[in-house]
């Protein structure tokens, strides 16, 4: 297995343990191991136990509480649900396991446009009714009551982040990730055409 996918396995085994475990306040390694054997997962159980640092990283979430664990890995999920709802093999995976996690048309365009523009800041208009980029335009958003939902969404990905807050108004950069993701969304525009 990769480290990548390791990664991904590890964490929703912490994610399914500390759900079955609501009414324990505190979780063990050791716990957390026997729970990993009884599920018959004795292969990342090893690899955790032999792996000094990760292991002393599960016990340190383990010490993080159920609530702040659960809310990062719900965190984690959404994110994941995003990325995944951009890669054309898994879009209809993601959209029919979360549809309401995945990015609007708008915030799509939105991030492209952010990635074509070469500007440094995205704004939101005043009036709520879009996003401007410096001198490089603006979108119009078809419904401006949602105009900080999928800024949210954007920022929850990682893919924007917000560097000042104005009455009435908001400032965004593109993080490297975004970039990222807003070239493999105008990649797959040009393939699937």
């Amino acid at each position: 297995m990769d480290a990548i996918n390791t990664l991904a396995t590890i964490t929703q085994l912490l994610g399914i343990f500390v759900q079955e475990r609501r009414e324990t306040e505190d979780l063990q390694k050791q716990q957390f191991f026997d729970w990993l054997e009884r599920h018959r997962h004795e292969e990342i159980k090893d690899l955790i136990c032999n792996t000094h640092h990760l292991s002393e990283q599960v016990d340190a979430i383990l010490r993080e509480g159920q609530t702040r664990i659960l809310a990062e890995l719900h965190t984690v999920n959404s994110t994941l649900t995003q990325l995944m709802s951009g890669l054309q093999a898994l879009s209809h995976l993601a959209q029919a396991f979360a549809p309401e996690v995945t990015l609007s048309d708008f915030a799509k365009a939105a991030l492209c446009h952010f990635e074509d523009s070469g500007e440094t800041n995205m704004i939101t208009l005043p009036d709520g009714s879009g996003v401007q980029f410096g001198n490089s335009g603006t979108i119009e958003h078809e419904d401006p009551r949602f105009l900080d939902d999928d800024m949210d969404a954007l920022a929850a990905c990682g893919f924007i982040a917000q560097i000042a807050h104005h009455t009435g108004y908001s400032v965004y950069r593109l993080t490297r990730q975004g970039a990222t993701y807003a070239r493999h969304l105008k990649e797959q525009a040009i393939s699937s055409t």
